[in-house]
Parts: C-alpha cells; structure tokens; sequence
C-alpha cells in the first residue's frame, strides 16, 4: 500500500488546527435549540465566496417562489474590501491574478435597498454574516456558520451563491419532501443542472413527473 504523503498531511494538520482556532473564537455563534416551526417556511443556507452572482441567486430565489414570504436567508459572505485581484486562467502556470477595481459586490446590500427586496430585509428574513475573504476556510466551515443563522425554519436547504430557481420551486421541493416515506426526517439531494440566476430566460415549474420522489 502506498504511503501517506507527510507534505499532505502536514497541510491537512496545519488545516485542521485553524479550523479549531476560529471555532474557539466564535462562542456567540450558537445554534439555537429549538424545534422546527410547522408552518411551512424554508431556511436557505448560502456560503459565498466571492462570489458575483449571490445578490443574483437571492433576488432569484424571492422572486421565482410561490410564497416568498416564508423564506429566510442565512448568508455568510467572504469578500474582498480592498487591493483585490482575480482570477483567471487554468491552473498552474496557466493562471493569472489581474487586479479588480474596487471591492467586491455585497450580496444584500442592492437587494435590500430596492423595492421588492426591502420587506424581505426589514422582516428579518435575510440575515448575513460578512467576512473578509483572507478568513475563509473552505466551503464546510461557511456552511456550519450560516447553519446557525437558522430560526427555526421548517425545512433546510443548502446552496451555493450562484443558483438558479425555477417557477414556483419552494412548493414544489415542499412537496417532494412531503411524498418522502421517512418524511419529516428526510433529505432531498440534487447535483442541479446549468444554469445562472442573472439569465433572463423563463424556467417553468417542474411537472408531476419530475417531482417523483424515489423511494
């Protein structure tokens, strides 16, 4: 068999040790012990690093729900607030870093500011937790902090910050969920399919068909 790689491990040990370190510093984010509410709302957790289309997948998502007023937001968001470069290029010697003009977009802060978005904020059903990019740590450990910007929503659903939302996709997933033989302890679990939240092309609710639950 072959060996472990030290250099590997080495990275993976120094990686772990960070991990410890942030989760020691951070004992005002507490998940809080409370069951589900029943009344049919949905938590969406985002990461989002750097990401430009998470204020997109936001305003997609409200816009697109058949009761966007049960839905609430948990984003944590790594930007970029300065001297900021990009990425481009393959990998190796193939990639480049040119520099960005001014930071990175906030996901919300648009949203928030316009018409459709400002009942959603004001409600407190965006709730946003902003981080330098220099302190993120990998996709996992954004995810476990959003998890605890949750409130007791009635169902969890996990995405990245740049998801596209069919017609009427909460009362569809809602449903799904509901035909599940092991519901309400059930997971639903998609590789979803190209596509961007900034394209203006139509997406009609899914049919009967393709909502069939595997059992």
């Amino acid at each position: 068999p072959s060996q472990p790689n030290e250099a590997a491990l080495a990275v993976s040990r120094a990686y772990t040790a960070v991990v410890d370190a942030a989760l020691a510093e951070t004992p005002a984010l507490t998940r809080p012990r409370r069951p589900p509410r029943e009344d049919g709302t949905i938590f969406v957790s985002i990461g989002a690093h750097r990401d430009p289309l998470c204020g997109a997948t936001v305003r997609r998502a409200f816009a697109r729900a058949a009761r966007p007023e049960r839905l609430s937001f948990g984003i944590v968001q790594h930007n970029c607030e300065r001297a900021c470069l990009n990425v481009t290029g393959g990998f190796g010697a193939t990639r480049r870093y040119p520099p960005q003009l001014g930071a990175d977009e906030d996901c919300v802060s648009a949203f928030c500011a316009s018409p459709e978005g400002e009942p959603h904020c004001a409600s407190g059903r965006v709730r946003i937790l902003r981080l330098g990019e220099e302190e993120a740590l990998g996709p996992i450990y954004s995810r476990f902090l959003a998890s605890h910007l949750w409130r007791g929503e009635t169902f969890f659903l996990q995405i990245d910050g740049h998801t596209d939302f069919r017609a009427g996709w909460d009362s569809a997933l809602v449903q799904m969920a509901r035909r599940t033989p092991s519901f309400p302890r059930s997971v639903l679990s998609n590789y979803p399919p190209e596509g961007s939240p900034a394209s203006a092309a139509a997406w009609p609710r899914p049919t009967d068909a393709e909502e069939r639950v595997e059992r």
